[in-house]
């Protein structure tokens, strides 16, 4: 009979064990998938540096597969979205150091948590963003009713959402109204 290991030490698609110089795992913490280098399509010359996502966790929006240092998963623990740099709305640059929330979950200004009474949430249906309410520009004091965010209140907005939208910047820290 055959050898058993483990699933980190297994490739999921050859089911045999991986070398640890030739295993490349998901950065998903939920994932656990393990592959060769050499098994995956296309397969890789070298084990990535960095967060690399497996071909079973694609990006949430364009739903492929996220290369090494180019993805992001959001930090809530009821969240398992991920997200190409590229195709987060707004986008980013780089991928960000530390904890990171996506739009749904945190400010779209900072991209820190919001605690529920901190924040207003655009009220179109298929916007999902978010804001710190000291983060708007102007800030806020509170929000009653339906409020829609910058982007949905741009005369020049369209249907289509594949377009970076622009988020004004958070005001300067001595300017924020921090009596919330």
């Amino acid at each position: 009979a055959g050898h058993w290991y483990c699933p980190a030490c297994t490739c999921n698609v050859c089911h045999e064990q991986i070398a640890e110089h030739e295993r490349v795992k998901c950065s998903d913490h939920d994932c656990k998938k393990s592959y060769h280098i050499r098994c995956l399509e296309p397969p890789l010359d070298e084990v990535p540096v960095g967060r690399w996502y497996c071909p079973a966790c694609p990006c949430n929006v364009c739903h492929e597969q996220i290369a090494a240092n180019e993805g992001v998963k959001c930090r809530d623990h009821d969240c398992k979205k991920r997200f190409h740099i590229r195709c987060v709305n707004p986008p980013l640059d780089e991928v960000p150091a530390g904890r990171w929330y996506c739009p749904a979950c945190g400010c779209s200004v900072c991209h820190e948590q919001i605690a529920e009474n901190e924040m207003v949430k655009c009220s179109d249906q298929d916007c999902e963003m978010s804001y710190h309410i000291h983060c708007l520009n102007p800030p806020l004091d509170e929000v009653s009713g339906d409020w829609y965010c910058p982007i949905c209140t741009q005369p020049q907005r369209t249907v289509d959402r594949g377009s970076p939208p622009v988020v004004p910047p958070p005001p300067p820290p001595q300017a924020r109204n921090l009596d919330i």
